[in-house]
């Protein structure tokens, strides 16, 4: 296997380039089973996996595909020194505060939702909030001198007018 080798990346042919930085490539990532090989003895462009390289495509190596980040600082690790809490990945220096942040309810999406009394609570103020909107609505077309039939159509259209302004502003916030 000591040829020169070339490999597609994109629509460009890299190479020559001998069976060390081969290694080196698969290890990166950059040449994978599917990735154009080509050398001087071959009739055409074949995937890495039909070629020669196909047995060090399929060797264990501690590469940096065997590399990951630390969810909290950042910093690239090799996969064995690295833990997984709760889904997040954690070198040891970030660790403690990552179960921290785990305890004190960390949610990875940044999103912490309320808990169902509070939505209970929401929704009865909202209730109380329209209920007192319609009543002085409907105070007010009391006094104004209207047949009966015509209150009962303002006080209808000022209420869905209400609703629809308040779900409105609600869903703005």
């Amino acid at each position: 296997m000591h040829k020169s080798w070339y490999y597609a990346a994109g629509t460009e042919h890299i190479g020559p380039i001998d069976i060390e930085e081969i290694k080196q490539l698969i290890a990166e990532g950059k040449i994978t089973a599917t990735t154009l090989v080509w050398h001087e003895d071959l009739t055409d462009w074949l995937k890495a996996e039909e070629s020669e390289l196909a047995e060090l495509l399929q060797q264990p190596t501690l590469s940096h595909s065997a590399e990951k980040y630390c969810s909290l600082c950042g910093k690239k690790f090799p996969i064995d020194e690295l833990i997984d809490i709760n889904g997040h990945l954690s070198c040891a220096a970030c660790k403690p505060l990552l179960i921290r942040q785990c305890q004190s309810g960390f949610q990875s999406s940044g999103i912490v939702f309320a808990g169902f009394w509070i939505r209970v609570l929401a929704t009865l103020l909202d209730g109380v909030t329209m209920l007192i909107l319609q009543l002085i609505v409907g105070m007010i077309l009391k006094w104004l001198p209207l047949h009966n039939f015509t209150i009962e159509i303002i006080k209808m259209i000022a209420n869905v007018l209400i609703s629809a302004s308040y779900i409105i502003c609600m869903t703005k916030i």
